[in-house]
């Protein structure tokens, strides 16, 4: 039996209201990206306490593609020349 103090509770909770939208994109690309990395999280806090993660989470195939889909949005939009507003509004106000 273990003792008190050799319990330790992780505990994560996720809570929202969405439209139609967000709740395809949280199923299609977050809910999958998300249980990543929860499980990488729960992977590292194992290693933390057992100095090695008995059976460690391999990510899937739709994990991978998608972790490498939004690294290249994130980089299409770093590359970007976001320091002037070419927006219809500010276009029609130079003008």
């Amino acid at each position: 039996m273990l003792a008190e103090s050799d319990i330790t509770v992780l505990r994560h909770s996720l809570e929202a209201s969405v439209g139609i939208g967000a709740f395809c994109r949280w199923i299609l690309i977050l809910r999958p990206l998300h249980n990543a990395l929860v499980e990488d999280s729960l992977d590292r806090a194992e290693r933390e306490v057992h100095a090695e993660v008995a059976r460690p989470k391999e990510w899937g195939l739709g994990v991978h593609l998608l972790r490498n889909l939004v690294k290249a949005h994130a980089a299409l939009f770093a590359t970007r020349n976001v320091t002037e507003d070419t927006s219809p509004r500010c276009t029609e106000q130079r003008k």
